[in-house]
């Protein structure tokens, strides 16, 4: 047993979300798409456990539009065809970056974005 010593706890009753849409190449295109919300801190990326709550995966319908609730902070939105849920490593998440948008969150706001969904297969 051992003590902890100069920790801080927050409890809020604030939420922050990202909310947005997945534009498709063009109105007849039917393609499901995949998002996935991470932070732009890398440190965050490595050891993130099964319930994250900076990281999220979500699968959009015909609709695109989705939401996720996040922490404060400054995150990554990436669009893709394929499914991304599961535990992605840091070299995945660096190339989904890449390709994603930056979008930053403030307490108690909801950021909206919209993603562009790549072409091809992956």
């Amino acid at each position: 047993q051992s003590d902890v010593n100069d920790a801080v706890i927050t409890f809020t009753d604030r939420r922050s979300a990202i909310a947005g849409t997945i534009v498709r190449e063009g109105p007849d295109d039917q393609t499901r798409g995949w998002i996935t919300v991470f932070p732009t801190d890398r440190g965050y990326w490595p050891e993130y456990g099964v319930y994250p709550r900076r990281i999220a995966f979500v699968e959009c319908g015909r609709s695109g539009r989705f939401e996720v609730e996040v922490p404060p902070g400054s995150y990554y939105v990436a669009a893709t065809r394929w499914f991304t849920r599961g535990h992605l490593s840091a070299a995945e998440l660096s190339a989904l970056a890449a390709s994603a948008t930056a979008i930053v969150v403030g307490d108690n706001q909801t950021a909206n974005v919209e993603v562009r969904l790549p072409r091809g297969p992956r």
